[in-house]
């Protein structure tokens, strides 16, 4: 049964309130602190957002648990946010946003632009632009663009772009988008799956229980899979979709991983 952010904090507090009986119960949960209630760094005063805010304007801290905030889609803002509470959201719209959590299980969307988000939380939504993210989530959606993405995750799903993903410690599912996609899972504990989706992809220390997948149409025949010095190429004769693993031939012990096309399976 899917566990939602309500009981997760009812869970939390629980815990606390049995481990520490003198701690006070939650403050209510908060309202919503929409665009039209941000908080200055300066000295708590609200500032209200337009539909084009524009210029950056100070941090803006969430700290009690399950607080919120949202902006309307249409504002631009570059905004800066420290998450330190527990099941925070925070709903943005387009432009150059940073979003540092050290809090737990937070959930940031944000629209278009060069969005910068540091830490680990539970969902995080991104759109078109140069994304930066470093930290580690549960789902992670991404949309076009040059995306350079660092951390762990159990699915995570990249649009169109040139994008440099380094998976640690832990994968489910990685799913590529079109473009030059240079992937790196040597932090891997273990392996995952990496789904191809029609662009050029260079595969960095491959595990053996790694299983990546050609996209949808690839058949045993129209994959071939072969060696350019020491690197191994796989690519498809009806689509640009192809995969490069470097060094392969060269590494000891060599990496035995699972390359699927359709139902056939080959491990190289």
């Amino acid at each position: 049964m899917p566990v939602s952010d309500d009981m997760l904090l009812a869970a939390l507090h629980g815990q606390a309130a049995q481990a520490l009986p003198e701690l006070q119960p939650y403050p209510a949960m908060p309202q919503d602190r929409s665009a039209r209630h941000r908080r200055a760094a300066s000295g708590g005063a609200d500032a209200s957002a337009g539909s084009d805010a524009g210029a950056a304007s100070a941090a803006i801290v969430l700290t009690e648990p399950a607080e919120r905030y949202t902006e309307a889609p249409n504002v631009h803002a570059d905004n800066d946010f420290q998450v330190k509470g527990m099941l925070n959201r925070v709903a943005l719209g387009n432009g150059a946003n940073t979003v540092t959590v050290t809090g737990k299980f937070a959930n940031v969307t944000a629209g278009d632009g060069n969005n910068r988000i540091d830490g680990a939380m539970k969902n995080v939504t991104l759109g078109h632009g140069d994304n930066h993210f470093t930290g580690d989530a549960q789902v992670m959606q991404v949309g076009n663009g040059d995306n350079r993405i660092s951390g762990g995750f159990t699915m995570l799903s990249v649009g169109k772009g040139n994008n440099e993903i380094t998976v640690k410690e832990r994968l489910g599912t990685l799913t590529l988008g079109g473009g030059n996609n240079m992937v790196d899972t040597g932090g891997l504990k273990r392996g995952g799956h990496v789904k191809l989706n029609g662009g050029v992809t260079t595969l960095k220390a491959p595990l053996d229980d790694l299983t990546v997948e050609f996209g949808a149409g690839a058949t045993k025949d129209n994959v071939t899979i072969g060696r350019m010095g020491n690197d191994l190429v796989a690519s498809r004769t009806d689509t640009n979709e192809k995969l490069i693993v470097p060094g392969l031939f060269s590494t000891f012990p060599r990496p035995t991983f699972t390359l699927r096309a359709g139902s056939s399976r080959f491990h190289v």
